[in-house]
């Protein structure tokens, strides 16, 4: 019974699942925001803020791919898609951006109201 206290053990005693010890972090970064890119790096810069730089100097808009491979090209960022799209809903919820379904993609612009939030 790896990964539970057993009745009269102390903690320490315990021997935890690697496996399971592992998820339960990963998704502790996931719920605080911080994801890693490599296994013992931080990103310097965090997915949000990248996307919304690149959002900034393309106001009119951007595609989902073209915007995966923005952030690809230009901050070297290595993420998944759940993440992608967790990180638009987050801001999206913020009311920083719209995000509008075109076809099997997702077209990614600053919300209107950006300015007023941002000052």
């Amino acid at each position: 019974m790896s990964g539970v206290i057993e009745q009269g053990k102390r903690f320490q005693d315990t021997v935890l699942n690697p496996v399971y010890t592992r998820r339960v972090v990963e998704v502790f970064w996931v719920m605080c925001g911080m994801t890693k890119y490599n296994p013992g790096y931080w990103r310097i810069t965090p997915l949000f803020r990248a996307i919304l730089e690149v959002l900034v100097s393309k106001p009119e808009g951007i595609t989902e791919s073209d915007l995966d491979e923005a952030l690809k090209k230009k901050y070297g960022l290595v993420f998944a898609k759940s993440e992608l799209y967790h990180t638009l809903m987050r801001l999206e919820l913020t009311g920083l951006i719209q995000v509008e379904p075109v076809g099997k993609e997702f077209f990614v612009k600053l919300s209107p109201r950006f300015n007023e939030y941002i000052k």
